[in-house]
Order: C-alpha cells, then structure tokens, then sequence
C-alpha cells in the first residue's frame, strides 16, 4: 500500500501497517467456498477484441494492497444493499480479479503470523473449530511485522487500549504476494476469500488472545 511516506509518527505507521492486515471485525460461520470465477461471481469480463487498444492493466493485487480495507469490509459485511449498485460491482469485480491473481501464483505452504484488534467476533471462535473469514485474510512470514500491526491496532503507542489476537497460521494455499504489493516490506502470504481453518488451540494471556490456525482446503 504509489510509494508512501516513512513518517515516523504513529498515525503513519499505522497507515502503513493497517492495509494488508486489516482487523478482523465481523465473523460468520464457515462456508463452501464459491470457486466460480465467472463475471457473476466477480471478476473481468474478456476484453471485447474490437474494442479500443488499452495500456498494461494494474496488476489486481497492486490494487488490492493499496487499500485492502474497503475492500474487506464490503466482504465482510452481511447486508450489501447498503452499498450502492456500482460500488458492489465494483468491488465483486475486484474481489474476482484478486482471487484469479491468487491462482496465478504457486501456493506458499508453511507458517506465517497475522496480529489483529480483538473484538466480539473471537467469542464465536472455539478450539477445535472452524474458521473462515469471508475477506481475504492477510498474514506475514515476519512475526514481528504482524506483532507490530496489534500493537498499533490495539493502541500501545497511544489511543484507547483494546484487547488483541496473535494468529499463528499454518497454511497450505496462500499466496506470497510481496512482488505484487506496494507494501512489499510486510512479506504477506494472502489466502483468499472464504478460506477454511480448523482451530487448532486458541487461549489468552494479559490482554492478548493466541489463536492457532490450520488451513483445511
């Protein structure tokens, strides 16, 4: 997330930090991923051969890491018609575009780390259950990137103190993305919308919750 400004202040650190690893403020329970990749699921439709010449297109994931938030929050967000029709096109658009990008790349199974803003969405969340997020949920092969993402989340550096979530993740279909990103320090493996876990362990120690991930599909 064009090239941006190291302020050293925390406001943009936190603008930094907070793209590609959004909060995870709304939950539901898991369900069949819908794998379609057709205009109606989302996504572009072929470029019409007689139309007009066009330049290089952005690459979606570029897009994507420039503002994950919006994006992920119309995902997130259960009742959509308090969006306006064009921009749930829009973002059904770029939501298929970023998950036919996510297919292009070779899978980049192993461990990563995701740090996040507690909430009431962790009460539904129980070990040896299933979760899935239905936005894209990003995470970095750097703990300490996503350690520091829940410090600034949950307001150590100033603000309202809130309660945090360190997600240890063991993935087997994300994504790295750090060639596509334009916050390619962050080194994100990104798994696409509606991705299955099994809660492995989930416990709390101070203001911190531990949850530990496992990718099912």
């Amino acid at each position: 997330m064009p090239p941006r400004s190291r302020s050293s202040s925390t406001d943009g650190a936190a603008k930094i930090l907070t793209k590609p690893l959004d909060d995870l403020n709304v939950w539901r329970p898991a369900s069949p991923k819908d794998r379609s990749r057709g205009p109606e699921a989302g996504g572009s439709k072929d470029p019409d051969p007689d139309g007009p010449v066009q330049g290089p297109k952005k690459d979606p994931l570029t897009t994507y890491s420039d503002d994950s938030d919006a994006l992920n929050r119309y995902l997130r967000t259960l009742n959509k018609k308090d969006y306006s029709e064009e921009d749930r096109k829009r973002f059904n658009e770029l939501a298929g575009d970023v998950s036919k990008r996510l297919d292009e790349l070779p899978k980049r199974p192993g461990t990563t780390y995701r740090g996040a803003p507690g909430g009431e969405w962790l009460d539904k969340v129980k070990k040896d259950g299933i979760y899935s997020d239905p936005a894209f949920m990003s995470s970095s092969t750097d703990r300490r990137t996503a350690e520091r993402f829940k410090a600034i989340a949950t307001g150590a550096f100033g603000g309202e103190r809130k309660d945090g979530v360190m997600i240890t993740v063991d993935g087997r279909n994300g994504r790295d993305i750090m060639g596509q990103s334009s916050a390619a320090h962050q080194r994100e493996v990104l798994f696409d919308q509606g991705s299955l876990f099994k809660v492995k362990d989930k416990y709390k120690d101070g203001d911190t919750t531990f949850l530990h991930l496992e990718e099912l599909t």
